[in-house]
């Protein structure tokens, strides 16, 4: 039985809805079931789903546009599409934009589980790059690895794709314009701070790599990328978030050249996964090539002491545990090991003094001081994720999915006063929806919340990833605009209005005033500039766009 899984089934076909609705929920899947994209797009706003079966053609908005909308809000979705006509045209437009496969009608309902399910295994990876050209040869390795692939342009665009879904996996850019890798790994890792990061680089900028590793990132990789190396740190970062989630065994690195066996063999028959190398050397290349959660020294190797090895380690995966071997007590020892307990857990005879019973209970206890670490560790993750859902909430208007009024002000106020401080342009619209009243009183509610609604896609789709869109009254919209002048805005302003235009609601347009911050004013009068000209826009018989000062 599958727990906890989150699968969304879109089709106007009610029997297939009800057919397939049955299957998966006898499966143990969560499944929840709509007949159009609209209301689609409207339940993953306020849901996230792992799986989505979606229906190509739909009335009102087909599955093409409803795909591009769910992959905007959950990226992580593997959105599988549905046809009954190989020949569509969305089909291959479908593929092309990244829709995990498609299935045929009449189904096999066999092979529908087995898709979905193949589909849930994959691991996701998100590689972030300003390259087109590097992040699509990435994707393209990947996807022929058997990975699924999320692509980022920029840091923005990553953080809101970490906020959005979990990744097992991301391979991140350090050199990229406006938010470089390092500062978007700091963000990322304040959503999901258990992110598996690999950093890539085609300079060699040794201040900034080192700078990413103290700051969270497991490695490092050089442009051109080394695909063996690539792959064999991908399933690096996998295997410690296995680790971090119990799905495998505990593995244990003795590193030893005494050819005595006595401790692996204790440790073997308590049912650990044990390895055992002789030199410092062979243990950083197995520590590299995967994860262990306890590694025992030799206090004195032949190439190193167990102590500096131990310092290397810890460079290398933070969430090892080291115990130290040594060939007898000593206060000397167990002085070194205080003083480095950053580094090391703790010591054991191998001498003439070894106790099985002693080693076998320092290791129970470094694994479950691990456990409770990554227990607190978890906890903390879920708990900051569910605080910034609430907040999300908070800010959000229901209806559109974009920003509410109340954040429109707190997020004015904080970019004029950036734009103020660092001597930056700044534009705001505002506009409302032309002959909304009648055309909701003539068509109903329902049809009033529908133009709304489209209103809010269009911002969300026309608008950058450093913009941001807000429902200012029950017809009246804004968008904030940073370092971006009128004439800008105004580029930005049309492609609004087109849009909207295009959808045609009967009579209904958009009137739109666009204004720049004056850096000697305040906000209000920015609102007041933006305000005025919308009305201007409107008393000209709407569907126009007015320049405050133009």
């Amino acid at each position: 039985m599958v727990k906890n899984v989150n699968l969304l089934i879109v089709d106007e076909d009610i029997s297939i809805l009800e057919t397939i609705g049955d299957i998966f929920q006898d499966r143990g899947y969560n499944v929840a079931m709509v007949d159009n994209g609209q209301r689609a797009i409207k339940l993953v706003s306020r849901r996230y789903f792992d799986v989505v079966l979606m229906d190509i053609r739909m009335p009102g908005i087909d599955g093409l546009e409803t795909y591009k909308e769910v992959k905007r809000i959950i990226p992580t979705a593997a959105v599988i599409m549905m046809t009954g006509d190989s020949k569509e045209k969305l089909v291959k437009k479908s593929i092309e934009e990244g829709a995990y496969t498609v299935i045929y009608k009449p189904f096999n309902v066999k092979k529908v589980i087995k898709i979905v399910e193949e589909a849930l295994k994959k691991p996701i990876i998100l590689i972030v790059d300003d390259r087109i050209e590097d992040r699509e040869t990435l994707r393209d390795i990947l996807a022929g690895k058997g990975y699924r692939v999320v692509l980022a342009k920029d840091g923005y665009e990553a953080v809101g794709f970490s906020e959005k879904g979990n990744f097992d996996v991301i391979l991140l850019d350090i050199k990229m314009p406006k938010m470089d890798g390092i500062e978007t790994m700091e963000r990322i890792k304040e959503l999901r701070p258990d992110a598996g990061i690999i950093m890539m680089t085609a300079y060699s900028m040794e201040e900034f790599v080192e700078d990413s590793l103290r700051k969270g990132a497991y490695t490092c990789l050089f442009k051109p990328i080394d695909v063996e190396k690539m792959l064999e740190a991908i399933q690096k970062v996998r295997d410690l978030g296995k680790k971090f989630r119990r799905e495998e065994q505990v593995e244990i690195l003795v590193v030893d050249d005494d050819p005595n066996y006595r401790i692996a063999n204790v440790l073997k028959a308590e049912g650990y996964k044990v390895s055992k190398v002789q030199t410092a050397m062979a243990s950083i290349e197995e520590i590299q090539r995967k994860f262990f959660n306890v590694v025992l020294v030799k206090c004195e190797l032949a190439d190193i002491s167990g102590f500096e090895l131990a310092k290397k380690i810890k460079t290398i995966d933070r969430y090892t545990y080291i115990i130290l071997v040594t060939g007898h007590a000593s206060l000397e020892t167990a002085l070194k090991t205080i003083e480095m307990r950053e580094e090391i857990y703790g010591y054991v005879v191998k001498g003439r003094g070894f106790d099985p019973e002693h080693l076998k209970r320092t290791i129970r206890r470094a694994l479950r001081e691990q456990r409770l670490a990554w227990d607190k560790m978890e906890t903390e993750n879920k708990l900051r994720r569910a605080n910034r859902r609430l907040e999300e909430l908070s800010i959000t208007d229901d209806l559109t999915g974009i920003y509410n009024r109340r954040h429109f002000y707190e997020k004015l106020s904080e970019m004029t006063a950036r734009a103020k401080r660092y001597k930056l342009s700044l534009s705001l619209l505002m506009f409302d929806v032309d002959h909304f009243k009648a055309y909701k009183d003539t068509r109903g509610h329902l049809a009033g919340n529908r133009v709304l609604e489209r209103v809010g896609r269009i911002v969300s789709e026309e608008i950058r990833e450093v913009d941001w869109g807000f429902r200012y009254g029950e017809d009246e919209f804004a968008v904030i605009l940073p370092e971006t002048s009128k004439k800008d805005a105004t580029i930005v302003a049309e492609k609004i209005r087109k849009a909207f235009e295009k959808c045609k609601f009967d009579e209904t347009t958009l009137s739109i005033g666009v204004a720049q911050y004056d850096l000697e004013s305040d906000l209000d009068i920015l609102i007041k500039h933006a305000d005025e000209t919308m009305y201007k826009a409107k008393n000209q018989g709407g569907n126009k766009i007015e320049v405050y000062g133009m």
